[in-house]
């Protein structure tokens, strides 16, 4: 592939990227948004949510949040290489930026879960020359199908089928269901 081909498909990939962060972050604010309302519908059919002891709120969510992306090992050692270099100019111990600080951290968690393609976008930032080869296009793909995935996966779920459902009798059969799958 030349580099020019290589560089328009990680132009698009990019795009891509962008494209599915706003989806995400408008299913974020639906959610922020419908959860409680149907919480509270859900308490008002008798539904009691469990009460998970032993972690925080915020532990849970930072579980959630981390799916680690599978690599191979040649693409580990780019992911770390990558990381490195964001990491010599933005940790906290290098430079009081506050930009940059911010950065490493979105480094740090894009490193956690072997996110090149997040790594990518924020060595942009910085400019910092990047050398990509054919097998982290390919890594990129993976994650822009993973990130796709995870989104029609919340199109599928009960708070998003019920929001989006017209009719009462629909909604009740969700609830219903919701409780039944829940206990």
């Amino acid at each position: 592939m030349t580099d020019k081909l290589k560089n328009l498909k990680l132009s698009l990939l990019l795009k891509e990227l962008k494209l599915l962060d706003s989806e995400k972050e408008y299913i974020d604010e639906f959610t922020n948004h419908y959860k409680p309302i149907f919480m509270d519908e859900l308490s008002k059919n008798g539904y009691k949510p469990k009460i998970i002891t032993g972690e925080t709120k915020n532990n849970i969510s930072d579980t959630i949040n981390k799916k680690i992306i599978e690599v191979s090992e040649e693409e580990l050692k780019t992911i770390k290489t990558v990381f490195r270099s964001i990491a010599k100019i933005c940790h906290p111990d290098k430079t009081k930026n506050l930009y940059r600080n911010k950065l490493y951290d979105q480094a740090q968690l894009a490193y956690e879960i072997n996110d090149l393609l997040s790594l990518y976008k924020i060595t942009k930032k910085l400019n910092i020359d990047v050398n990509l080869t054919i097998d982290s296009l390919v890594l990129f793909e993976k994650i822009v199908v993973d990130r796709k995935k995870e989104l029609k996966e919340i199109g599928s779920s009960f708070l998003w089928l019920w929001v989006n459902e017209i009719s009462d009798e629909k909604k009740m059969e969700i609830i219903n269901k919701f409780i039944n799958t829940h206990g």
